[in-house]
């Protein structure tokens, strides 16, 4: 074979969200067919170079042949590959920082299937449609159509990643807006950041309007020359006013992740190392808690608050799928999926037969298990949090609040990964699913009760050969929040009264 490999093997994920590289037969057969002998040779030779085989590729794929199919599936092969380095990249950049890696993103993106005929459009897919070979490589476009997507991009921005340069935040961030932006700040510091940015757009704005009238295209926003620092600083150092620009930008970055995914940001818990020794003694706040009584109703709204999260989430991802004119209907689906899943723990195939979806991959695009489980444990986070603040201002006042507050949040955010954990774990394993977790528990009392199904005229499955017993197989959460799954609050190891 005079191909390379990646032109007949498709990266692809299990139904646990594990990738793999299958070979794809109607790819290869379609390579060594008579008439592709002759153009392997030329590209082993040399005589093709990468781009000119992919065009060859693209242009005989518009056929109305066999051929021509199978052609465009050795691109989607291709492809695969390239999305699949493309994840591992954004990881291997901002995964450690921000809490993520390639396989949380994998979903998003390596949705094909690998079949010829494929009834649905693949991310590989949405590639090839737009793509020009006079302008670009292949591999140069596919990056970027990966970098701009929506969806990771709404993930990354989930994760506190706002993947914007601070000249380019700087350069479209009217002064103005930061009378909005910083409510709290006093009117000289706030002059100051004011003069800062008029500073940077009277120099930084004008030059770069010059630069892209000379060159005719629009380039990505790069950091100040020494010169432009020196006028943007009034004849300052360079490397005070770089540390000045960054931290405003900065700080407008974290306002725009603050908005966008209106969510505040949380503080790495990193930078409270000493905080164990700032706690209150046995005469300050957190022992003048009547705890007994506090933990008795953190437990009940600890449960309480998840299913309403629970709820909440997937009603909001059933919305949005409706509201799609792509995705329409999807969203009964999407909850016929969850309820297969969690409910009657059917494996991603076994659900994949069950929706008339083509393969297991498109059940876990449906479903995105982990970015729905981060969702609900990020606001169901943010809920209990200003539950146990709420409660503890009934018996300390705001400044000692504020001492324990990071302790607080931190106590908190463990508890939620915990449980959120705990449903991931479950989730990842292939065979003998056994959802028991609190999590599971929860969503299928919410998706018995809670969650209508009527109101969108699912047919599910009350009729198929899956059995309505199945359904209603975990009792229901009882009203005062007591549940056979007892969890113990972290809130206990808070010190006590003595």
């Amino acid at each position: 074979m005079d191909f390379p490999p990646e032109y007949w093997h498709m990266v692809t994920l299990t139904s646990s969200g594990r990738r793999k590289v299958r070979e794809n037969k109607d790819a290869l057969n379609g390579l060594q067919e008579k008439s592709m002998l002759q153009v392997g040779r030329q590209f082993k030779d040399g005589e093709l170079t990468k781009r000119e085989l992919q065009t060859y590729f693209l242009k005989a794929s518009l056929a109305d042949t066999d051929l021509a199919q199978k052609l465009r599936l050795c691109l989607r092969c291709w492809l695969s590959h390239q999305i699949s380095h493309a994840c591992d990249n954004l990881a291997t950049r901002f995964g450690d920082r921000y809490g993520f890696t390639a396989s949380d993103l994998w979903p998003f993106v390596l949705d094909d299937c690998g079949s010829l005929n494929p009834d649905y459009q693949s991310f590989a897919e949405r590639i090839l449609k737009w793509y020009d070979p006079t302008k670009i490589s292949l591999g140069a476009w596919a990056h970027r159509i990966i970098n701009s997507d929506s969806e990771i991009n709404r993930f990354l921005l989930d994760k506190g990643l706002y993947r914007v340069s601070d000249w380019a935040i700087l350069n479209d961030t009217p002064t103005d807006r930061l009378i909005r932006i910083f409510p709290f700040l006093g009117e000289v510091p706030l002059q100051k950041k004011v003069n800062l940015l008029e500073a940077y757009h009277k120099v930084y704005r004008y030059d770069r309007i010059r630069q892209q009238q000379k060159i005719g295209q629009t380039r990505r926003c790069s950091e100040p020359t020494p010169q432009q620092l020196r006028k943007i600083g009034g004849g300052a150092a360079p490397n005070v006013v770089l540390e000045k620009l960054h931290e405003l930008a900065g700080e407008l970055r974290k306002h725009r992740i603050e908005v966008r995914t209106r969510m505040p940001i949380r503080h790495s818990l990193d930078t409270l190392e000493d905080l164990e020794y700032q706690l209150p003694t046995d005469k300050d706040a957190i022992s003048d808690l009547p705890q007994d009584e506090f933990l008795q109703r953190y437990r009940t709204y600890f449960l309480n608050s998840l299913g309403k999260t629970i709820k909440s989430v997937t009603l909001s991802y059933v919305d949005t799928y409706q509201s799609r004119k792509s995705s329409k209907g999807k969203g009964q689906l999407f909850l016929t999926g969850l309820r297969l899943f969690y409910c009657q723990k059917l494996s991603m195939k076994a659900i994949a037969q069950e929706l008339g979806l083509n393969s297991q991959v498109q059940v876990t695009r449906l479903l995105q298990l982990k970015q729905y489980r981060a969702k609900i444990q990020k606001a169901w986070s943010y809920d209990l949090k200003a539950y146990v603040k709420d409660e503890a201002l009934q018996h300390i006042n705001q400044k000692k609040l504020e001492e324990i507050s990071d302790l607080i949040e931190g106590l908190i955010t463990e508890e939620t990964e915990s449980v959120i954990s705990e449903a991931a774990a479950e989730a990842q394993s292939p065979i003998h699913r056994n959802h028991k977790s609190l999590f599971a528990h929860c969503l299928c009392t919410e998706l018995t009760s809670a969650i209508k199904f009527t109101s969108l005229q699912l047919t599910g499955l009350a009729g198929g050969r899956v059995g309505r017993e199945r359904y209603h197989s975990l009792p229901p959460a009882s009203p005062n929040g007591e549940n056979s799954l007892e969890f113990k609050p972290r809130f206990e190891c808070l010190p006590k009264k003595s």
